[in-house]
């Protein structure tokens, strides 16, 4: 009777957890931006968790008002529930930085993606410090009518840039959100029609170290140079990825994001 009565608050626990975390992976999904469709640019991501939630995040946020486009790719240190709220707190506070700057349209764009910056790096410096956490992300503002593009980086993997075929690397120095943003110069670019970015995280790469079909930068440039559009250059790279980590199971957070602006008709 009383392995019984154990059993069944055993079951019962187990299926609460279970429903936790099924909410857990439904509010990180609701974290993540819809790839709505923005005039003259194409979108393709793909998110996956090394556990039922997780660290990585990106963001899109587009304003029409002023014809400019935000992205942001993040990376919490580890996995799962901890990691995940870390994320929750840093995609709140960047919303709550949007909404800010819709008050003022004179604010230029590299002021507005400082303002974003800052926003998520105190948002993470509370969450980062209680679970002895750290993130890295990298963020981009464009201009849409110019075609200028500005880039901050909190220590994140680089950002890379594709131009008539060719790579172009954006990395400049910075620290891990929740210690501290120096104020930097942020790096600037171009982005023509015909050119696409790619946003990802670590676990890409990481994931596939020591094994036999590792998946290495010079691979992802190969790809991501060989002039495909993007939705077949997002199966590509999971082809790539999948076949360097079928003899493993992925021990990190994976995800990218492809962001293209169409050639002029």
């Amino acid at each position: 009777m009383i392995k019984n009565i154990e059993y069944v608050a055993e079951v019962k626990e187990r299926s609460r957890l279970e429903d936790s975390l099924r909410a857990a992976q439904a509010v990180q999904s609701a974290l993540l931006p819809k790839l709505n469709k923005v005039p003259g640019l194409e979108f393709a991501a793909h998110y996956a968790s090394a556990e039922h939630t997780g660290g990585d995040w990106y963001g899109i946020h587009f304003d029409p008002d002023l014809a400019r486009l935000y992205l942001q790719m993040g990376d919490v240190t580890g996995h799962g529930i901890p990691a995940a709220l870390v994320t929750a707190s840093a995609a709140g506070a960047i919303a709550s930085a949007y909404s800010m700057l819709k008050r003022d349209p004179s604010i230029s764009l590299d002021e507005s993606l400082a303002w974003i910056v800052e926003a998520a790096d105190k948002a993470v410096t509370g969450s980062c410090s209680e679970n002895g956490l750290s993130m890295t992300m990298a963020f981009i503002a464009l201009d849409l009518r110019s075609g200028e593009g500005v880039y901050l980086n909190a220590a994140h993997v680089p950002t890379y840039l594709v131009n008539a075929g060719k790579l172009k690397t954006l990395l400049i120095p910075g620290q891990h959100l929740g210690m501290g943003q120096e104020k930097r110069s942020p790096l600037r670019f171009s982005f023509a029609p015909g050119d696409y970015l790619f946003l990802y995280t670590d676990g890409l790469l990481e994931n596939s170290y020591g094994q036999a079909n590792r998946l290495r930068q010079r691979d992802l440039a190969k790809l991501l140079t060989n002039g495909q559009a993007l939705s077949v250059l997002k199966s590509s790279i999971l082809g790539l990825y999948e076949v360097s980590v079928e003899t493993t199971r992925p021990a990190d957070d994976v995800s990218f994001l492809l962001v293209g602006r169409l050639p002029i008709p």
